[in-house]
């Protein structure tokens, strides 16, 4: 680590870059990282033929999210018990 730490100063003292460090708890049972190093040693065993790539357009990333967002704020639109006198003239805020 002191070796580390000592590079790292040497190009900071190059250049305008911050470096830190700081211990952090091993995350040891945590489901969330657990998981996520299961699938990574899985990763590794694949062969490149494995590995497949969903491409999607950008268009239908922003109608997706579109969409989404709206339902959301539609649902918590109807729900909420706020702006009744709004309400009346608009029920559902529903974007066609």
């Amino acid at each position: 680590m002191h070796q580390i730490k000592s590079l790292f100063k040497q190009i900071t003292n190059f250049s305008k870059v911050y470096v830190s460090f700081n211990w952090v708890k091993g995350h040891s049972e945590n489901y969330g990282n657990d998981s996520a190093d299961l699938l990574a040693k899985h990763g590794c065993t694949l062969s490149y033929n494995d590995i497949q790539y969903d491409f999607v357009p950008l268009s239908y990333v922003k109608k997706f999210l579109r969409t989404e967002t709206i339902n959301k704020w539609d649902n918590q639109w109807i729900s909420t018990m706020k702006g009744n006198t709004t309400k009346s003239f608009f029920q559902q805020l529903k974007v066609a």
